[in-house]
């Protein structure tokens, strides 16, 4: 159970930090949905899209290289650990470079196809540098989560948000830039970021010499990723392209908001992926990995169906009261989009088989297949149901993308998750989603049929033996 107790404690700490971040940006929503109208808060969605796919070709895989061999090389000392680091860091700069001077190059037919020549330059260069300069700081927190320091991580995320948050408001109420301010805040705050960063880490840092022996090791290991990262990416993404060609960008900034409310869900998911990662790299190499994994499956499962339950029952207070009129139609996307943060978030389970057998380039094809669903989906109901087609289709291939990753990885490695049960789990939600929401309006009646669901959800996932280890933990440490 050690790996437990660690799990709990990183959980809880970066449940806070989580929630300290995150909240920046979710309490600012409102403000942006003031400044901003619809059609202004579609626009940014979709630069934002572009940003994405520019963060997953300028990642690479190398945040996956970096956990992988950063413990594979735990038996031969410290130094070989942060000449891993210091490399993989060697090499994001240089690919990076290449990279934005490419994307810089087709940036006037980006604007020309998504943005019908609306933007300019400046937009496109604070947009894409704010992406190069993220992707250089997240590496330097990502490595006080292998060291088990998660405030260190914390702080720097936070630094990150209060930062960014401060300039992007500046920007665009005080010195009144509208659509650029907001990427002027995320490129400068994320440059100074960065610099605090790899200050805190600058333990890891040898710039003495070029550092590339191990390229060729860290790139086959995380190239396979990339692709499978871009399909990732055009997963979450292409229902805001399919929503912005048909139906434009008022529609497009009303599905934002609902998508944005969604990733409160996040918050619990964040939260246990940044603790888990490191965990899962180091249980894996265990003898009794697959019962840690598969005890993990299962309290992640039972833990996010009653946050996913607790959403949505309050989806519709929230949104009336945090958002002008214009997007309280965002209540229904919402809730669908629960799903694919959980989704999202059980993909780090369901792969596990993949990531110790270094199988990584049938994360390529299964997330190759999972794309196709989300685009033939996309293409047959955003034209006629737009938003809600929309998070239809991506929550779906979603789906798709766990159970295929679910077959191979217990193929190459026999964790044996508990699959009729969480398969029961997530019906008794949608079940107890769908009397809440359309046909129980009484107060009384909901709040029996979420007594109801809480004690099969709880009966379900923690056993016997499993409560009396959590009760004996908490009263040692009341004690």
């Amino acid at each position: 159970m050690n790996y437990i107790k660690q799990l709990g404690k990183d959980s809880v700490i970066y449940g806070i930090g989580g929630a300290l971040s995150k909240s920046v940006s979710f309490f600012l929503l409102p403000i942006y949905t003031r400044i901003f109208t619809p059609a202004e808060f579609g626009t940014i969605e979709m630069m934002m899209s572009l940003v994405g796919l520019l963060t997953a070709l300028l990642v690479m895989g190398m945040d996956s290289a970096q956990s992988f061999f950063y413990f594979e090389q735990q038996n031969k000392g410290t130094q070989a650990q942060k000449n891993v680091i210091t490399s993989i860091l060697q090499w994001r700069v240089v690919w990076g470079t290449v990279v934005m001077f490419i994307v810089g190059a087709i940036a006037p037919l980006l604007n020309h196809w998504f943005f019908d020549d609306q933007m300019t330059n400046l937009h496109f260069l604070f947009s894409f540098s704010g992406a190069f300069f993220m992707t250089i700081m997240a590496q330097s927190a990502e490595i006080f989560r292998l060291l088990y320091r998660p405030w260190t991580y914390i702080f720097i995320n936070l630094v990150n948000s209060v930062l960014t948050a401060s300039i992007i408001l500046l920007a665009v109420i005080y010195f009144d830039q509208g659509i650029l301010g907001y990427f002027v805040g995320i490129s400068i705050g994320s440059l100074f970021a960065l610099f605090f960063g790899w200050y805190m880490a600058r333990e890891y840092l040898n710039f003495k010499k070029l550092q590339y022996k191990n390229w060729i090791k860290f790139i086959k290991f995380g190239a396979p990723l990339l692709p499978a990262s871009l399909s990732f990416y055009l997963m979450s993404s292409l229902d805001r392209w399919f929503i912005n060609y048909h139906h434009g960008s008022i529609e497009l900034g009303v599905y934002a908001v609902g998508a944005q409310i969604s990733l409160i869900i996040l918050l619990i998911i964040e939260t246990f992926r940044k603790a888990w990662w490191p965990i899962s790299m180091n249980a894996m190499h265990r003898d009794n990995g697959q019962d840690f994994f598969r005890l993990i499956a299962r309290l992640y499962v039972g833990t996010v169906m009653v946050g996913i339950m607790f959403l949505a029952f309050f989806s519709g207070s929230i949104i009336d009261l945090m958002f002008p009129e214009e997007y309280h139609s965002a209540k229904n996307i919402m809730i669908i989009l629960l799903w694919q943060s959980f989704f999202y978030g059980f993909y780090m389970i369901a792969s596990a088989g993949l990531i110790k057998e270094k199988k990584t380039v049938l994360m390529l094809y299964i997330s190759i297949i999972a794309l196709v669903v989300n685009i033939v989906l996309n293409a047959f109901l955003v034209p006629y149901y737009a938003g809600i087609g929309a998070a239809i289709a991506t929550v779906i291939s979603f789906f798709v993308l766990v159970f295929v990753s679910l077959i191979f990885s217990e193929r190459l490695w026999k964790v044996g998750f508990q699959v009729r049960l969480y398969i029961f789990q997530i019906i008794i939600t949608l079940i107890t989603i769908s009397i809440n929401y359309y046909i129980f309006d009484n107060i009384y009646m909901q709040t029996v049929s979420l007594i109801i669901y809480l004690f099969i959800l709880f009966y379900t996932t923690i056993n016997k033996e499993e409560w009396s280890y959590f009760i004996k933990l908490l009263l040692r440490r009341g004690g």
